[in-house]
């Protein structure tokens, strides 16, 4: 016996009006590849826009520079200077790897302190 998740997602987008989705779920592989289509699902969702690639660029250079100048330098190193103009989101984090030992949480302030602003944590808390 099998579920049509998109028909019935369909159906209830069309009869409440909220935005709905779903997906083939066959019973075999593990929950990191629903959660991964979950999340995928979400993102083709959102409103098409050009993606702002400054924040990504930023740390390429920063990234290069910091490898040549110190090979052994630790990533959040290379955004002192210009962390707090960077909105990062924490993608990939699920109830069932987070939920508790309170890491998520511990990424989120680490990566404040940094100066880094999170805008969203998917797919906990935001």
């Amino acid at each position: 016996i099998g579920t049509d998740f998109r028909a019935v997602a369909k159906a209830v987008e069309r009869q409440c009006g909220i935005p709905t989705f779903g997906f083939q779920t066959n019973g075999m592989d593990s929950y990191i590849s629903g959660a991964g289509q979950a999340l995928e699902a979400l993102v083709s969702m959102m409103p098409g826009k050009e993606v702002d690639t400054d924040a990504f660029d930023l740390f390429r250079n920063n990234a290069d520079s910091a490898k040549e100048s110190n090979p052994g330098a630790a990533p959040f190193g290379l955004f002192r200077k210009n962390a707090d103009s960077v909105k990062v989101n924490i993608l990939g984090v699920t109830p069932l790897d987070f939920s508790m030992n309170g890491s998520a949480e511990e990424l989120r302030k680490l990566l404040e302190r940094k100066g880094f602003k999170v805008g969203s944590t998917w797919a906990m808390g935001d």
